[in-house]
Parts: C-alpha cells; sequence; structure tokens
C-alpha cells in the first residue's frame, strides 16, 4: 500500500449515507471494497448509527401507509379472491434494527467508531465557546461527539482520517473549519492530518488516486 495511506482511517458521517437504511449504495459498497483492498479502516460513528435507526423509525410509518394505500389500490382489482395485506412491524423493529445495521456494516468491512467517554465537560466547554461544530444558536451536540471520536482515532496509531461529511458546520469553504483545525495544533498533530471531502463519490476518488486502492483491487 502506498505510504500515505499508512494508518489512513475514513470516517462516515450520517449526511452522506443519509436514508441509505440497508447501506446498499453502490457508492458506499465501492468505498468499503477499496478500502479493504488497501487495508483501510473505515469507521461509522456511533452518533451516526443512532441517528440512521432514529430516522428509519420516524420515516417507516409513513412508508407502511403508502403501501398499505398502494396495496388498498391494487386489491381493487383482485377479483379473484387473492387480496394482499401489509401490517406494521412491531415496536421493537428498530431495535432489531439497530442490531441488523451493524451486522450489515461489518459485512462491509465497516466499524463502528464508538463515542468518547467522560468528555461531557469539554463538550460543554466548547458549547459554551460556540467551538465548531456548535454554531451560534447552540446546534452541534452530535456533531462535537462524532468530531471528538474522530480525535480519539490518533491515539489508536491513526496518522490521517479521511471525513466524508456534507455538514458545513466542520468546515470554511472547502476546508476543515479553523477552531477543528486549532484542535488537531493543540494535540500536536500536523493540521493536514484530517481531510474532509463532501461525499462517498470523493472518498472513492482519495482512495483510488492517493492509496492506488484501484489497481490493488483488480490485482
Amino acid at each position: 500500500m502506498p505510504k500515505n495511506c499508512d494508518s489512513t482511517a475514513f470516517v462516515i458521517d450520517t449526511s452522506v449515507i443519509e436514508g441509505d437504511f440497508r447501506l446498499r449504495s453502490r457508492a458506499l459498497e465501492r468505498v468499503a471494497a477499496l478500502a479493504k483492498a488497501v487495508n483501510v479502516s473505515v469507521f461509522l460513528p456511533e452518533v451516526a448509527v443512532g441517528e440512521l435507526v432514529r430516522h428509519f423509525k420516524e420515516s417507516l410509518p409513513a412508508s407502511i401507509k403508502k403501501a398499505d394505500q398502494a396495496i388498498s389500490d391494487l386489491n381493487r382489482y383482485a377479483y379473484d379472491g387473492s387480496e394482499q395485506e401489509i401490517r406494521a412491524p412491531a415496536d421493537s423493529h428498530s431495535l432489531d434494527y439497530r442490531r441488523w445495521l451493524i451486522d450489515r456494516a461489518a459485512g462491509l468491512g465497516i466499524q463502528e467508531l464508538l463515542i468518547s467517554k467522560g468528555k461531557d465537560s469539554e463538550v460543554l466547554d466548547r458549547a459554551l465557546a460556540r467551538r465548531r461544530p456548535f454554531s451560534v444558536k447552540d446546534l452541534g451536540y452530535k456533531d462535537t461527539l462524532i468530531w471528538l471520536s474522530i480525535l480519539d482515532l490518533f491515539a489508536r496509531q491513526t496518522t490521517k482520517v479521511v471525513f466524508m461529511s456534507s455538514d458545513s458546520d466542520y468546515r470554511e469553504g472547502d476546508n476543515l473549519h479553523s477552531d477543528l483545525v486549532d484542535d488537531l495544533k493543540s494535540m500536536d498533530i500536523p493540521e493536514d492530518s484530517v481531510v474532509i471531502v463532501r461525499n462517498l463519490q470523493d472518498g472513492i476518488i482519495f482512495l483510488e488516486k492517493e492509496c492506488g486502492a484501484l489497481s490493488a483491487l483488480i490485482d
């Protein structure tokens, strides 16, 4: 593997997989396959897992209602008694989904990146100072937990993180926000150690161009 991808980790933000409840997008599967080919670790933050589960639970009833209506309309044509029926899942379905989601991610080679523990005071200090990812409206709690989890990766011999996120709270223009760069400097981590890209496709490009993943996958 090319030297510049040694100890590189890819982190997936909720914003780039929103609505992909089955983790079946071609782009995500491509990222996972290319990363595996060059032994690059891919992480899905615990916060992102929780957000996917919440969105799943909130949007499922509306989807069931639409499907029920479609089945009802279809049954008007069932002159031979072949009516169809759709039933809502049990209340435990969202819990089952979380377990399934973790298993599905693991099957792709994607690890869950756990929330940093014991950093409540640090999160509060950031909120009061409105340091990114907190915004002027005091939004950004979950984003801050993701960022602190990313910083924890550097204690695991990780030397570079490619963060795939379309969330503007992490950036200034196309670059990592200066507040977050200052965090890296305060930990004696080179400021170019976190590369932020806007989507999975940009992550694919990084893997292909910077890590030589395409040739490794073909070989």
